[in-house]
């Protein structure tokens, strides 16, 4: 039984750290399952970082609580991205946008 205790503080750390409402869920998975997935060890993040993936193709989820939930870094979330085939939600805006920012970041913003 302690052990479930450590696994269910294990999510509880990387569903949205801060976030006040969190919800534990106990899932039973199959080992053939765990063996398509190729994890052992971390299924709990893989399954977090797979449901951050998929949330955030159906475009329900930002970017930001993307990266939050699947417990990894932003860089290493847009790699999982790729691997996954899923395009970011980036237009023409986004990026003048973001030109815009980095303008003001270099020249100062009173310029």
């Amino acid at each position: 039984m302690a052990e479930n205790a450590g696994k269910a503080a294990f999510l509880r750390g990387i569903i949205l750290p801060g976030v006040v409402k969190v919800r534990e869920v106990v899932l039973r998975i199959p080992e053939e399952i765990q063996d398509v997935l190729g994890v052992r060890r971390n299924l709990a993040r893989e399954i977090m970082k797979r449901l951050a993936v998929s949330l955030y193709a159906e475009r329900k989820i930002s970017l930001g609580k993307a990266v939050e939930l699947s417990g990894t870094d932003y860089f290493s979330f847009l790699e999982t991205l790729a691997d996954f085939g899923v395009s970011l939600d980036y237009d023409e805006q986004d990026l003048a946008d973001d030109l815009e920012t980095l303008g003001r970041l270099r020249y100062g913003s009173g310029e």
